[in-house]
């Protein structure tokens, strides 16, 4: 489990995630996040779950969440979920399967075409799976 100090260190030296994380937010949203980088290894995390965890509604948590951080809840989870990813790629000898089940993506092939859309190919270059 990820404080938010452990994941800025590990993956966002050059991240634009970064300044999310230290805008002037909202303290349910800051707990929101914390929750997001304790838990986004489980493949089930959904907004319901991080929702009732702040104790607010889906819906306003949503728009609460889109307002502070300018991403929406699941392109925020995916960013960090690709993020961790990338680091097991550049960091170990894991294959992708592997990589993407410790990430929350159950599908490597999702997590494929996410790195192929997202033009992160080069960190695939060296699995072989």
């Amino acid at each position: 489990r990820l404080s938010i100090q452990q994941y800025e260190a590990l993956f966002l030296q050059d991240n634009p995630l970064k300044a999310y994380l230290h805008r002037g937010q909202d303290l349910k949203i800051k707990q929101a996040i914390q929750y997001i980088l304790q838990n986004f290894e489980n493949e089930n995390l959904s907004i319901k779950m991080i929702a009732d965890q702040v104790e607010l509604s889906q819906n306003y948590f949503c728009t609460l969440f889109k307002q502070n951080t300018e991403m929406t809840v699941h392109d925020f989870i995916l960013q960090i979920r690709i993020d961790k990813a990338k680091s097991l790629l550049k960091n170990t000898n894991l294959k992708l399967y592997e990589i993407s089940e410790q990430v929350g993506i159950p599908d490597a092939n999702y997590l494929n075409i996410i790195f192929k859309k997202r033009d992160y190919s080069r960190f695939l270059n060296n699995q072989n799976n």
